[in-house]
């Protein structure tokens, strides 16, 4: 209920304590008429509201504690001018307003509480005329700026908590003076510079936390001195240097938490003086070195995290000492050698993670001891030899990851009493043999990865007992067989990878139960028979890949209904059949690789709906017809093929809209028509390859705008006209081939500005001229054919610039004069091609006597340089 106001029926009334009932309601200014009251307390209620002034007429109140309530508003002047009061507490609340200076009249004061609120502003320096003032809680606000110095004069200052604010600067030395402070909480805020030294001097410290602020330098050696300091929280900040050797000497510390910094250097071997330390924190820091056999004497620890460092060296054996370890944590580093078996002695152990490291050898036995251990963690390491068999008597087991290894032998059958166990990672390793039907008993398993190992056999139907299983990964083995059909009672499966095995048979019709199922892998197989039409059930699919298969039939409709697919590969199969125009409402589509089959019939208009498809792949089919115009509605893309089909007539102007694009593949096709002027607003494009066609007219000069393209490659066309000096804007280019086309003309000087070409071929054409002597500067030529044109003149002696030149083919010309001398002086020329011009003159006798460049040697060069399409 509420708190009425015949409360002024008690005139006389000194103490009104009401905490932690359902009262609610805002206080009533009648409360203010009690000016008897000296102890107030209405602590955890439900209040709401603003502070009543009339409380401001309880002037012998010494006792206010109103916290965790929903209180809103400001702190009224008058509540700061009670004088007797010793006791303030209005923390967790919704109190907003800054701190004002008339708190500096309440000199009485031993306690102030003004934790988890919204007040903001400044800390006053005002709040230093507290002479009493023992406790003072001021954490979890938005206060801002800096620390007053003057708070050093609060020599009867025990806690001081200014955390989880937005406090600024540096920390000021004088709190160093604060002589019977127990606990310092300054974590969470934006606190810079050095911890100052002068904390060394607090030594009645028990708990001092500094974490999560921009603390840089190093620590202060003069913490050594704190004898009574429980807890040291560092964590999260800049600071550097090493551990002073001095903490050795804080002797009642239980809690050392120095991580995320920037540390170096080695452990001292003076933290194995910490008989009390319960929790040694030190990872993500760049610690080096061994990790010294002193930490075997620190034997309360029950947690040592050391992980995300460089430490090296093998593991010490006297760790075996800390008895109470519950939770070691030393992986990410740099650790060698082989697991002691002294870890026996750990019979606390929960969790032991060791993974990323350069651990050797085998693991021991040793390890079936550690009766409690929940999570061993032994991944990406050098670890060799099987599984031994005691690890199976863990029973406590939740976790075994050993992937990353290169463990070997059979996966043991006792593996099934690990009733427990959740995950087991047994991925790249070389384990071999055939999953043991005992697997069943892991009925608590989540996650199951054998993949890039190499296990043989079928997989046994008793996987389907696994009724928790998420994942299960099996990709990259030896499997053989057909998927059993109880792999549908896996209701759970959200990733099922099967790629890269020997399994056959058709695709199960259960795979339709796993509705929860988001990754489905069965490519590189040998799976035959068609596409289940239940695959549509699986709404939850983001990727599906059947890939390199001998699948056959066609696409089934219900593809249309899976519409969070993002991934679809049915690549490399035998399907065949036209794309269904459900394939349209795959609006999640990114990938879409339906390649290497025999479909045929035309591209649905439908593929215009694929908004964010980044990748078609339809080449090597059978399609026909006209590319859709809808094509350029994908702007998203990036890579489309649809090479080596039967796609005839012009391109659309709109495929210019694929500002994306940057592989371009049409070769192989019936196409005609020019090649539109738009496409050279496919700025993003590095290949372009339109052979095999029956296009024609001349290059829009529009191309010299794709400054990206790397290859062109326009040949076996009708393509006529010239090569303009355009052709000098597309100095990305490493691959120009326009042969067998009718193209005339000279060859621009500007040529020479392709720094990058290595293959330029121009065979079959009409140009004419002389070579310009320019291309001497194209260093990076490694293939030049110019074979079957009309040009005449002598050859430029700058081509024997050209040190990177292998082939020269320019025979069946009209050159004339001497061959250039130092060209036998190139080493890497071992395929050229002269005959058939008008030379005179010796040639030199390492190329006098070129062999025959036509016929099949000249289509075995050209299919080496993928120049035939």
């Amino acid at each position: 209920g509420t708190l009425p106001p015949e409360i002024i029926r008690f005139p006389y009334l000194e103490t009104l304590s009401l905490y932690d009932n359902s009262l609610f309601g805002s206080l009533p200014s009648e409360l203010g008429r009690s000016t008897s009251l000296t102890y107030l307390n209405l602590d955890s209620n439900n209040f709401t509201g603003i502070l009543p002034l009339d409380l401001g007429e309880l002037r012998a109140l010494t006792y206010f504690s109103i916290m965790a309530n929903q209180f809103t508003g400001t702190i009224p002047s008058v509540i700061l001018q009670l004088e007797k009061l010793n006791y303030f507490d209005v923390g967790t609340n919704q109190f907003t307003g800054s701190l004002p200076s008339e708190l500096g009249v309440l000199t009485e004061l031993t306690f102030i509480g003004m934790d988890w609120n919204q007040f903001s502003g400044t800390v006053p320096s005002e709040l230093a005329s507290f002479n009493q003032l023992s406790e003072l809680y001021l954490h979890s606000n938005n206060f801002t700026g800096t620390i007053p110095s003057e708070l050093g004069i609060l020599t009867e200052l025990a806690v001081f908590a200014i955390a989880s604010n937005k406090c600024t600067g540096t920390i000021p030395s004088e709190l160093g003076n604060l002589r019977v402070l127990s606990e310092l909480y300054l974590y969470a805020n934006q606190f810079t510079g050095t911890i100052p030294a002068e904390f060394g001097q607090l030594t009645s410290l028990t708990s001092l936390s500094l974490y999560s602020n921009e603390f840089t330098g190093t620590v202060p050696s003069e913490l050594g001195s704190l004898k009574e300091l429980s807890e040291l929280y560092l964590y999260s900040n800049e600071l550097t240097g090493t551990i002073p050797s001095q903490f050795g000497g804080l002797i009642s510390l239980m809690v050392l938490s120095m991580y995320s910094n920037q540390f170096t250097g080695t452990l001292p071997s003076e933290l194995g003086r910490l008989k009390e330390l319960s929790n040694l924190d030190l990872s993500s820091n760049n610690f080096t070195g061994t990790i010294p056999s002193e930490i075997g004497e620190s034997t309360s620890l029950t947690k040592l995290s050391l992980f995300s460092n460089q430490f090296n060296g093998t593991l010490p054996s006297e760790l075996g000492r800390l008895k109470s370890l519950a939770e070691l944590y030393i992986h990410l580093n740099e650790l060698s050698g082989m697991i002691p078996s002294q870890i026996e002695e750990l019979t606390s152990l929960i969790t032991l993670y060791m993974y990323s490291n350069q651990f050797t050898g085998t693991v021991p036995s040793e390890l079936g001891s550690l009766k409690v251990l929940s999570e061993l963690r032994l991944s990406s390491n050098k670890f060799t030899g099987t599984i031994p068999s005691e690890i199976t008597g863990l029973t406590s087991l939740t976790a075994l990851t050993m992937h990353i290894n290169q463990f070997t032998g059979t996966l043991p059958s006792e593996i099934g009493m690990l009733e427990h166990l959740s995950e087991l990672y047994l991925n790249s390793n070389q384990f071999n043999g055939t999953i043991p039907s005992q697997i069943e008993g892991l009925t608590s398993l989540t996650a199951l990865s054998m993949y890039s190992n190499q296990f043989t056999g079928t997989v046994p139907s008793e996987l389907g007992q696994m009724k928790e299983l998420t994942s299960l990964r099996l990709s990259s083995n030896k499997f053989t067989g057909r998927i059993p059909s109880e792999i549908g009672e896996l209701t759970s499966l959200t990733a099922l990878t099967m790629h890269l095995n020997q399994f056959t048979g058709t695709l199960p019709s259960e795979l339709g139960r796993l509705k929860k199922l988001s990754e489905l892998y069965l490519n590189s197989n040998k799976f035959s028979g068609i596409i289940p039409s239940e695959i549509a059930n699986l709404k939850e699919l983001t990727w599906l890949d059947i890939g390199s298969n001998h699948v056959f039939g066609i696409i089934p409709s219900g593809i249309g209904r899976l519409k969070r697919l993002n991934h679809l590969d049915i690549s490399s199969n035998q399907l065949k059949g036209s794309i269904p125009s459900e394939i349209g409402l795959l609006t999640d589509l990114a990938f879409l690789h339906i390649h290497l089959n025999q479909f045929s019939g035309m591209i649905p208009s439908e593929i215009g709906n694929l908004k964010v498809l980044s990748d078609l792949a339809l080449h090597n089919n059978s399609f026909v017809g006209l590319i859709p115009s809808e094509i350029g509605e994908l702007t998203s893309l990036m890579n489309l093929s649809m090479s080596l089909n039967q796609f005839s007539g012009t391109l659309s102007s709109k495929m210019g809209s694929l500002k994306e694009l940057s592989e371009l593949s049409l070769y192989s096709n019936r196409l005609t028509g020019t090649i539109p002027s738009e496409f050279g607003e496919l700025t993003s494009l590095t290949t372009l390859s339109m052979h095999s066609n029956q296009l024609r007219g001349t290059v829009p000069s529009e191309l010299a705008r794709l400054n990206e393209l790397s290859e062109l490659d326009l040949s076996q066309n009708d393509f006529s006209g010239m090569i303009t000096s355009e052709i000098g804007k597309l100095t990305s280019l490493t691959m120009l081939d326009i042969s067998f086309n009718h193209f005339t003309g000279t060859l621009p000087s500007e040529i020479s500005q392709l720094s990058e070409l290595r293959l330029f071929n121009i065979i079959a054409n009409q140009f004419t001229g002389t070579l310009p002597s320019e291309l001497g500067l194209l260093k990076a030529l490694t293939a030049f054919m110019i074979t079957s044109n009309q040009f005449s003149g002598t050859i430029p002696t700058e081509i024997v610039n050209l040190k990177e030149l292998t082939l020269l083919w320019i025979n069946a010309n009209q050159f004339t004069g001497t061959f250039p001398s130092g060209i036998e002086n190139n080493l890497n020329l071992t395929n050229f091609c002269l005959r058939d011009n008008n030379f005179s003159g010796l040639l030199p006798a390492e190329i006098a006597t070129d062999a025959p460049c036509l016929g099949h040697e000249f289509f075995s060069i050209l299919t080496h340089f993928n120049l035939t399409g």
